[in-house]
């Protein structure tokens, strides 16, 4: 997809909302887009994954993503898995553009993650940024590959440039 601008109010993707029960996305490219929600969810390539999910070989290029909160570069947010299979985020990169949120969990490839999760041989080159004010520590959690990941589940993050 190129030159796209998506627009919603809960979770928004530039490829799905919402990926349920381990269905897969892979080979996709969004370029040169503009991905906005006026809630939370947001993500270059999907914005949910529910009870699990793939998501592989995808890339998101000069791309502007914005959302309420938990948004990322490839996925807003991963939650609902509850065994090691998890959702996998894999061989996925973003280049330019912005990931930015306003109450917070923001990340370059996610932005948020209470889930098992895997993130695999990933990288993420661009601008990440939480307008959080006046700034929150619940909601401030911002990162280069990741906003937010909950430490009570098995969380694996390898091979990351």
């Amino acid at each position: 997809m190129t030159k796209t601008t998506i627009e919603g109010n809960n979770s928004v993707g530039g490829i799905a909302g919402e990926v349920k029960s381990g269905a897969s996305i892979t080979s996709c490219q969004v370029n040169d887009g503009t991905i906005t929600n006026t809630d939370q969810y947001t993500g270059g390539i999907g914005g949910l994954f529910n009870t699990g999910g793939i998501i592989s070989g995808c890339s998101l290029s000069n791309t502007e993503v914005s959302g309420l909160k938990n948004t990322g570069g490839i996925l807003g947010a991963m939650t609902g898995c509850t065994d090691a299979k998890g959702s996998k985020i894999e061989d996925c990169n973003v280049t330019g553009g912005s990931a930015t949120t306003q109450l917070g969990y923001c990340g370059g490839i996610i932005g948020y993650s209470n889930t098992y999760g895997i993130i695999n041989r990933c990288s993420a080159s661009c601008d990440v940024t939480n307008n959080v004010s006046p700034p929150s520590s619940d909601d401030g959690c911002i990162g280069g590959i990741a906003g937010y990941l909950n430490s009570d589940t098995s969380q694996n993050i390898t091979k990351i440039s």
